[in-house]
C-alpha cells in the first residue's frame, strides 16, 4: 500500500486536471499490487501430488481456515491456502506449525484469474471456505452474492463450507448437497458436520483472581445482545465488583453507564495473535445469544456462532442461555447454563472456585475432543467416499 501511495502521488503530479487526477489516484489505490505479485507466484508454482487447496476470498473466516489446517495435516495431504490478503496479514495461523504449507494472498481483482488458472485444476480437492462473497451486493434485497458459478464455469467442483443453510436455496446448491459437497460447522439435518477448532497450544486453564469474561464478534444486535450485557452488568455490579469484561470486535456500544466503564474494555477488531492472547487470558466466554432476539434463532437452525469454535479451541467455559446450549453440546458440567438471567449466571462464574473451574475445563476439553474426533472421521469418510 505504501508503494501504491507513492506511485499515486507521482502520477498525480503529472495530471493537471483535478477531477481526472482524483479518479486516477483512486484507481491506483484500489488495486493491491502485492496481490498481483502473489497471483504471478501462484500461476507459476508447481502443485504437489495429493494436494488440497483451502480458499477464502472474503475478509473473514480466518479462524475457520486455520482450524481446518490440522485436520488435513493429520490426513497426510499437502496443503495450499489461497486467502484474502487482509486476513492473511492478520496472521490467523500464528500458533500453528505451517512448515511445508504454501499461502497465496488473494484480492478481489485476482479472484477470476485464480479460479480459471490451470493450477486450480491440479488439486485433488478444493475446499471453499464460503460460497458467499460479501464484497459485492447483487441487488438491494441481498447483502452478498455467490462465487460458485465461477467455479462451475471452470469445471471445478469444490467442497463448500456453508455458513447458513438458507444459502443452499439462494445460491442453487441443491446438486452440491446431493453430492455431499456441503459441509456445515454445526450438526444439522443437511450437510456433513465438520467443526474446525484447533488453533494451536493453549496455556492458561486456571481461573484468575479477578474473573475475566470475554466476547468476540462485531458489535451489532443481530449477532449478540450487548444491551442485555449492559443491563446484566448494572445488576451484577451491585453484588460483585471482582470481574472484568473484554469485548473484541468492530463497532461501538451506544451507552455504557459511567460506573461500568472501569470494568469493560472494548478492544476493537484485533489481529489473531492479539485476539488469541486475550482469549487465553480470560476465564469465561459470553456468546450473548438471546432467545428473545429473532435473528439469533439462526444460530441453532441454519447457522452457527463462531463463538463456539473459540470456546472449543481455547477451552473457555461458556456462559450461555439454555435455548442455545444443547445444540453446541454445552451442559451443566462444561458450561454455565442460564434461563434468561445472565447477571446471576455471571455471578455464579465469579463465585466459582478454582477447583470447580478446573473440573469444568476438563469436561469442556472432553467435549472439544469428541467433536474434533467426529469431525476428523467425517472428513476422512467424505474424502474416501
Amino acid at each position: 500500500m505504501h508503494i501504491q501511495k507513492r506511485i499515486s502521488n507521482i502520477i498525480g503530479l503529472l495530471i493537471p486536471f483535478p477531477n481526472v487526477r482524483r479518479k486516477v489516484k483512486r484507481a491506483i489505490m484500489k488495486y493491491d499490487i502485492s496481490a498481483y505479485w502473489q497471483l504471478f507466484i501462484f500461476l507459476h508454482s508447481k502443485t504437489k501430488q495429493e494436494s488440497i487447496c483451502l480458499v477464502e476470498f472474503n475478509n473473514c473466516h480466518g479462524e475457520v481456515i486455520a482450524g481446518f489446517v490440522q485436520y488435513f495435516k493429520k490426513l497426510g495431504y499437502n496443503i495450499d491456502i489461497i486467502i484474502n490478503s487482509a486476513v492473511s496479514d492478520e496472521k490467523p495461523f500464528c500458533r500453528q506449525d505451517m512448515h511445508g504449507i504454501r499461502i497465496f494472498k488473494a484480492h478481489s481483482t485476482t479472484i477470476r484469474a485464480i479460479i480459471n488458472s490451470q493450477n486450480m485444476k491440479k488439486y485433488k480437492h478444493i475446499f471453499l471456505m464460503s460460497s458467499a462473497y460479501y464484497k459485492t451486493k447483487p441487488n438491494k434485497h441481498q447483502d452478498y452474492c455467490t462465487l460458485l458459478p465461477y467455479f462451475k464455469r471452470a469445471n471445478l467442483k469444490p467442497y463448500i463450507i456453508e455458513h447458513d443453510l438458507k444459502d443452499i436455496a439462494i445460491f442453487s446448491e441443491e446438486n452440491e448437497l446431493k453430492e455431499n459437497r456441503i459441509i456445515t460447522l454445526g450438526k444439522f439435518d443437511k450437510g456433513i458436520f465438520i467443526n474446525p477448532h484447533n488453533f494451536g497450544e493453549v496455556k492458561n486453564l486456571s481461573k484468575n483472581e479477578i474473573t475475566t469474561f470475554v466476547t468476540v464478534g462485531k458489535i451489532e444486535a443481530k449477532r449478540k445482545n450487548f444491551n442485555k450485557l449492559i443491563e446484566s452488568l448494572n445488576t451484577l455490579i451491585d453484588k460483585r465488583q471482582n470481574f472484568h469484561v473484554i469485548i473484541i470486535g468492530m463497532g461501538k456500544i451506544k451507552t455504557i453507564p459511567k460506573r461500568l466503564r472501569p470494568y469493560i474494555k472494548i478492544t476493537g477488531r484485533l489481529n489473531f495473535p492479539k485476539m488469541y492472547k486475550n482469549l487465553e487470558s480470560a476465564d469465561f466466554f459470553l456468546p450473548l445469544l438471546d432467545p428473545d432476539v429473532k435473528e439469533h434463532e439462526r444460530y441453532i437452525t441454519t447457522g452457527v456462532t463462531g463463538s463456539a469454535q473459540l470456546i472449543y479451541g481455547f477451552t473457555k467455559i461458556p456462559v450461555i442461555d439454555q435455548k442455545f446450549a444443547g445444540f453446541y453440546r454445552f451442559n451443566d458440567k462444561n458450561a454455565i447454563v442460564y434461563d434468561h438471567d445472565l447477571a446471576s449466571a455471571m455471578e455464579k462464574a465469579i463465585n466459582m472456585s478454582k477447583e470447580t473451574y478446573s473440573i469444568y475445563c476438563q469436561e469442556l476439553l472432553k467435549t472439544s475432543k469428541s467433536i474434533r474426533e467426529e469431525s476428523e472421521k467425517n472428513l476422512k469418510d467424505l474424502l474416501n467416499a
